[in-house]
């Protein structure tokens, strides 16, 4: 019978984990198609934008990518699931 509840227990924090994980990638995929939203409101109308426009875009890519960046992070950390931003392989996140 111990077996058993142990046996349990890890297949519940198994899937605990794995529950977390998906919550994890659901939130990075959010947070990435608020990003490139935004960087196409930016590229779309470049022409037009003022300075100050300019300055907010980025401010708003800023704020976005740390997010996207400590979720990242927490899933590399957590889960081992490397997401390079940098090559912008987080395209790729399923």
């Amino acid at each position: 019978m111990a077996v058993k509840k142990v046996k349990d227990i890890s297949t519940e924090k198994e899937i605990q984990k794995q529950l977390e994980k998906q919550n994890l990638i659901n939130a990075f995929n959010k947070i990435k198609q608020e990003f490139l939203n935004i960087e196409k409101a930016m590229c779309k109308n470049f022409s037009r934008l003022s300075l100050n426009d300019v300055f907010e875009f980025k401010k708003s890519l800023s704020i976005v990518e740390g997010k996207m960046k400590k979720i990242a992070s927490e899933l590399n950390k957590k889960h081992k699931m490397k997401i390079d931003l940098e090559n912008r392989n987080f395209l790729n996140v399923a």
